[in-house]
């Protein structure tokens, strides 16, 4: 198992994938089930209103004159059960990473901490191209 410290990119956007799907799994779940349960079954009338307005997103699914299900939520507890836990643990991450970074001898290369060392220097220059090679002079 890897430390916080020494995910990668692509662990922390795994981490949020999972995060997002279990919510996901937990409070659309009922919603789905109950509005299946009420468009398969075609002995009696049924309907499902989902809306989105001043009191936020709800949805009501009625089988046979009754409501079985019935849910709703505001717009800002919604997005906050969205958006805070990813950040969250972003900026976790990064404080978590810069510590781990910081601990690191100088002399370590930078490719053993799990990052390309970049290219600093420029490419060479080829001997035949001019100086200037997007200059409007006349070209021989």
């Amino acid at each position: 198992m890897l430390t916080l410290s020494h995910w990668r990119p692509a662990n922390l956007f795994a981490a949020w994938g999972a995060y997002w799907a279990g919510l996901a799994a937990v409070t659309l779940a009922p919603a789905a089930l109950a509005v299946l349960r009420a468009t398969s079954s075609g002995a009696h009338p049924s309907s499902v209103n989902a809306s989105l307005g001043d009191h936020g997103i709800s949805i009501t699914v009625m089988e046979a004159g009754r409501q079985t299900y019935v849910a709703s939520a505001h717009v800002l507890p919604a997005a906050l059960l969205i958006a805070v836990p990813p950040l969250a643990l972003f900026a976790l991450w990064l404080w978590r990473r810069s510590r781990a970074l910081a601990e690191v001898p100088e002399s370590t290369p930078p490719a053993a901490l799990g990052v390309p060392a970049p290219d600093l220097a420029p490419p060479p220059r080829p001997e035949s191209s001019p100086a200037y090679p997007h200059s409007r002079a006349p070209h021989a």
